[in-house]
């Protein structure tokens, strides 16, 4: 959702099932679970053009994951991320 002072960011169910979030930056005035993933809701200056978003991770499992992160009601990027120990 993007309703001017609102900003809104998805991790699907799979990605957040590979890692664990430690922190996020700046931290969400609202996260809401869904059926296939985790909406993020952050605050941002009405006037700003872009806005950044920092999410500290730590691995759950070793090994090969994928997952998907986007706008909800748009389309999403894939991530891939091979974790060795």
């Amino acid at each position: 959702r993007d309703s001017g002072d609102h900003f809104a960011l998805k991790l699907d169910a799979d990605l957040l099932a590979a890692i664990e979030l430690t922190s996020v930056e700046p931290e969400p005035v609202e996260s809401m679970l869904t059926g296939d993933g985790t909406i993020f809701t952050f605050r941002k200056d009405s006037a700003a053009e872009t806005m950044r978003v920092v999410m500290h991770i730590e691995p759950a499992s070793y090994g090969k994951h994928a997952g998907l992160i986007g706008l909800p009601g748009q389309a999403s990027v894939p991530i891939r991320l091979f974790i060795f120990p």
